[in-house]
């Protein structure tokens, strides 16, 4: 694991990787397995929103891997 994303993890369960996916972290792999289910419902949640209302509104980005 590249120590860019080892930096992070100690701060966040779950990474956003570009042009990748999302990587998490847990206890155990259900925990971990968790996270990524909580990543798919907030964009199925905005991607709705953005075409409800024609405004797309792009999450601030931390860091571009």
């Amino acid at each position: 694991m590249p120590e860019a994303i080892r930096d992070f993890l100690r701060e966040f369960d779950a990474l956003l990787l570009s042009r990748h996916s999302a990587m998490t972290v847990g206890r155990d792999v259900t925990d971990a397995y968790t996270e990524v289910q909580s990543i798919r419902c907030f964009h199925r949640g905005a991607i709705y929103c953005a075409l409800k209302t024609g405004v797309i509104n792009h999450a601030p980005t931390i860091v571009a891997l």
